[in-house]
């Protein structure tokens, strides 16, 4: 079966290439936010200390962030899926949703990259 890809949308290859990034971006900051919280945890174990923060930023605003890109992820997704199975077509309204959703990683990135900055930021 042959896919029929649309060409109406200019730079549709700089929009797929956009959104690769993006997701690659997001993958790694998504880790780095979870590598955080595990190492966190344990130090929490160690010290007992309740509400103990590292850097300027509190495991709880890691994990509201982690949660947020968990569910706008899904939300993603979901938005991706609802173009009909059978429809193997890449469409220009497949490409404005990928420029979209790029926007959306992107945003999410900065604030993961933020986040992470400030875990490692000291307290003055």
């Amino acid at each position: 079966m042959q896919t029929r890809q649309s060409t109406n949308v200019p730079g549709a290859g700089d929009v797929l290439m956009e959104w690769m990034k993006a997701v690659t971006a997001f993958h790694e900051n998504y880790a780095l936010i979870n590598n955080y919280l595990s190492a966190n945890t344990a130090q929490k174990e160690q010290t007992a200390t309740e509400n103990e923060c590292t850097g300027q930023c509190s495991a709880e605003q890691c994990v509201a962030l982690r949660t947020k890109m968990q569910h706008v992820l899904e939300k993603l997704l979901v938005d991706m899926f609802r173009q009909e199975e059978s429809d193997l077509s890449i469409s220009d309204d497949s490409y404005r949703k990928l420029t979209i959703h790029t926007q959306i990683l992107t945003e999410l990135n900065q604030q993961a990259q933020a986040m992470l900055y400030l875990t490692t930021s000291s307290v003055n």
